[in-house]
């Protein structure tokens, strides 16, 4: 080895001095003193404080995952979102190895990582429409398809996926429900995912509408050619199917029936198609209401493993419909079905409730009340039920006799206050029954006496709303039925008007609602809406008989109306012995005796009035008579019979018309009466 120069040892000694003297400097500061002299200990510091600013930014659950205004705002971490990148490369090569299941579950994970990915969920709801027995994830399908909803604002380009996930997976209820959401008239490409779900649901009337062009009909005649459908499109083949179903069960030519019922048991034996093929079949006999061969097939079911909670509450339901309850709740009592998902709970606990069987139903719904906020149905079935074994509305599955009295026994009271409760802790239950939750602890105060409470407990039930217009239609209904909570009932109904507008049941609520608050500032437009839809029925005229002597317009009109009401009612009466004794035909003498002076027709309108004993009268109802006879006593100048029914009046019992309309004629009576007696 050479010797090295004197310049290279002058340079060591110096260094050597260098880092001496500046160990000597940091003597007083032993960590720092570590951090600068020992390169390893600096290494493990600096390796040490990155692990800290990773973690820093790794674990925080600081970025928003869901849209704006989505609710609940989820958080996530950068390693969520990273471990979701991951399963969903882990679920995409999954895919294409053929293993849906497989595949499923890690976009499932991947949803669970990332809330906001609606990536993660069609991926999800793709794998379980084409895997072999999708029935098998019901949970996941109801909880990802409403999920994606939401997420994508009802995105309409997810309407036939998340619907298509529905069908495979056995509920096609939901799906018809999907469906609405593409509004009217259906696209084509929904078409025949509609008409599936139809036939299925056992809509076979409006399957038929559906499918009645020459174009479907050819092509449901198609599926008894086997080489029709492509295996490989899913909705062809379970298309087929169902075309099958409906040949050997509503086509009237018994050739192409039997033929069509060979080809489906021949698809009972393939494994891809066995589930639809069997459950079709079923369907036939439902609709044929053959109680053996449903039992018959159902025991085949049981016996390779095929029977669903399903297949049973049809049966129990089919049983109903032919007289045999009895035996219905025996078979449900004695099988006491253990349900496989939220829906089989669902169905089990709306069959129980048919049965008349409120126990058996509260009993199985109380354990599906919490974290299920994606099936509302079940949340609503579980309401109706508590409120049922609590006397709040009628059951009409159980006999009048043994129906249970309005009480307030604790036990169905609190469960539905803490059902309230329980759907308030559930953001995605709240999106859709928000109004809904703080209308039942309204009805729980309303009942127990606290009508204070209630009323603000409606006030926000309206404030909140009702996404879906049926059931504020039922709740503004319920809220009529309790007599003094109509002006909550109000602003639900009117923010139903656009949807409803042409509706009766709706037009009805709203009459209703005018007549108990007095109100008429919308009474005459809905009674006459509902009169152009219902002509023949004598309620309907006689609401816009009375809208129209209320707001005194149209006099010839209403005097027709009323003559005729008067005359189908004399009849009747006279028909059922209740002649002039009725409230019914006191109210339209009195009716008819206004439409008479509207039209002054003073003598024939005070004739009219001498059928009414005011004695017989409600104070509403007096209150009317008095007015009505004031005008016809006026109209005949018998002023002092008029001014006797003017003092007797109670005005705050009047429309606000009815006031108006008085308080601009009395100065013209009383300037007759002062004439009168000056005389």
């Amino acid at each position: 080895m050479a010797r090295r120069s004197k310049d290279d040892l002058e340079y060591d000694s110096m260094k050597k001095t260098d880092h001496s003297t500046l160990a000597d400097r940091l003597v007083d500061w032993p960590l720092l003193r570590l951090l600068v002299l020992h390169r390893g200990f600096r290494w493990v510091v600096i390796l040490f404080l990155l692990s800290i600013i990773s973690i820093a930014l790794l674990l925080p659950k600081m970025w928003v995952a869901t849209p704006e205004g989505f609710r609940p705002e989820v958080k996530i971490s950068l390693l969520d979102r990273i471990q979701s990148w991951s399963l969903k490369r882990k679920a995409a090569a999954a895919s294409e190895r053929g293993e849906h299941g497989a595949a499923a579950q890690a976009w499932r994970a991947a949803w669970s990582n990332d809330p906001g990915s609606s990536e993660a969920l069609r991926g999800m709801l793709q794998e379980i429409s084409v895997m072999d027995r999708p029935q098998e994830q019901v949970n996941m399908t109801l909880q990802g398809s409403s999920w994606l909803l939401r997420l994508a604002h009802t995105n309409r380009t997810d309407i036939p996926l998340v619907g298509w996930a529905c069908i495979r997976s056995g509920l096609s209820e939901r799906a018809l429900a999907v469906f609405q959401l593409a509004g009217r008239p259906l696209p084509e490409s929904l078409t025949m995912l509609n008409a599936i779900a139809l036939f299925e649901s056992g809509q076979i009337a409006e399957f038929k509408k559906t499918m009645s062009t020459v174009e479907w009909r050819d092509r449901i005649m198609s599926a008894l050619d086997p080489a029709s459908a492509d295996p490989k499109d899913y909705v062809d083949r379970e298309f087929r199917l169902v075309s099958l179903a409906f040949i050997a069960g509503w086509y009237n030519v018994p050739k192409d029936r039997a033929e069509a019922f060979r080809l489906l048991e021949a698809a009972q034996k393939d494994l891809l198609t066995e589930t639809v093929a069997y459950d079709l079949e079923y369907l036939i006999r439902l609709s044929q209401r053959d109680v053996e061969a449903c039992k018959s097939l159902l025991a085949q079911l049981q016996t390779i493993g095929k029977d669903t909670v399903r297949h049973h509450t049809s049966l129990w339901q089919l049983l109903l419909r032919e007289g045999r309850r009895e035996e219905a709740v025996e078979l449900a009592t004695r099988l006491n079905l253990v349900p496989a998902s939220a829906w089989d709970a669902y169905q089990l606990g709306r069959t129980y409730t048919l049965l008349g069987r409120l126990d058996m139903a509260n009993d199985l719904l109380r354990g599906y009340s919490r974290n299920i906020g994606w099936l509302a149905e079940s949340l609503l079935l579980r309401a109706d039920v508590l409120m049922r074994q609590a006397g709040m509305i009628p059951d009409p599955n159980v006999l009048e006799e043994d129906a249970p009295s309005l009480t307030t026994d604790r036990t169905p009271m609190e469960e539905l206050g803490t059902l309230a409760t329980t759907i308030r802790t559930q953001p995605d239950a709240m999106d859709a029954l928000g109004g809904f939750s703080h209308y039942l602890e309204g009805m729980v105060d309303w009942y127990r006496g606290s009508h204070d409470a209630a009323g603000m407990a409606f006030q926000e039930a309206a404030k909140l709303g009702f996404p879906d217009p049926a059931l504020g239609l039922k709740v503004a209904g319920s809220l009529l039925s309790l007599g003094g909570a109509a002006k909550w009932a109000e602003p639900i109904l009117l923010s139903l008007q656009d949807r409803y507008g042409e509706n009766p049941a709706y037009l009805e609520q709203l009459v209703k609602c005018a007549a108990q608050q007095m109100d008429d500032r919308y009474l005459l437009p809905a009674a006459q809406k509902l009169y152009e839809l219902r002509p023949n029925d004598p309620t309907a005229a006689n609401n816009y008989a009375a809208a129209l002597l209320i707001a005194r317009v149209r006099p010839a009109e209403a005097v027709t109306l009323t003559y005729r009401l008067l005359h189908l009612l004399n009849q009747y009466a006279e028909r059922t012995g209740t002649a002039g004794r009725t409230m019914a035909l006191a109210m339209l003498k009195m009716n008819h005796c206004v439409a008479l002076c509207m039209n002054n027709r003073g003598e024939d309108a005070v004739l009219e009035l001498t059928g009414v004993n005011p004695l017989q009268l409600e104070p509403p109802e007096l209150t009317q008579y008095h007015l009505a006879r004031f005008e016809a006593n006026w109209l005949v100048g018998r002023l002092d019979y008029a001014r006797d029914s003017l003092q007797k009046l109670d005005r705050s019992q009047l429309y606000p018309s009815q006031l108006a309309w008085l308080v601009r004629v009395e100065p013209r009576f009383q300037a007759d009466l002062l004439a009168s007696e000056g005389r």
